[in-house]
């Protein structure tokens, strides 16, 4: 009973300060400074890129925002990108994503029937084409990048 006697006392006190027409935790931590220093500890569900402790601005909350509202296997797309390009928007994302294939050499082959180079090619000679070498000159001319199973083009 003492306890809550001291507990009502201590609220009528604090009823009596100035710190009392402040109506936020905010507001009354940081009541006495003109220009207090927030930190930003939390950054489990977007990407690390986007971290900072005390610079998060309107264009990172932004970014945040769009992130938010991809679908699941888009964001998990998107942290590859990420992972890759630091400073990629997501509309480069989007220009940039070819997908996520089983290996970039199933990748190659899908892009040598999207092309339409097997147009004129018999069907014996199609199962000669050595996919892993066609990815590594798309890898390595540049063309296109593959992350965690996520091909891009670069």
């Amino acid at each position: 009973m003492q306890c809550i006697e001291r507990g009502v006392s201590a609220a009528r006190e604090f009823e009596k300060s100035p710190l009392f027409k402040h109506r936020t935790p905010y507001d009354i931590t940081y009541a006495d400074e003109a220009d207090a220093e927030l930190m930003f500890q939390d950054y489990e569900h977007y990407p690390s890129q986007w971290y900072c402790e005390s610079c998060m601005g309107e264009a990172t909350f932004d970014k945040i925002k769009e992130y938010a509202n991809l679908s699941e296997e888009k964001r998990e797309a998107y942290e590859a990108y990420l992972s890759n390009w630091d400073e990629g928007t997501l509309e480069d994302f989007e220009e940039r994503y070819e997908g996520k294939y089983e290996s970039p050499e199933d990748f190659a082959e899908y892009l040598c029937e999207e092309c339409g180079y097997f147009k004129n090619l018999p069907q014996w000679l199609q199962c000669c084409i050595d996919y892993s070498a066609v990815w590594r000159s798309l890898d390595t001319g540049g063309d296109y990048t593959e992350v965690d199973g996520y091909i891009f083009r670069a």
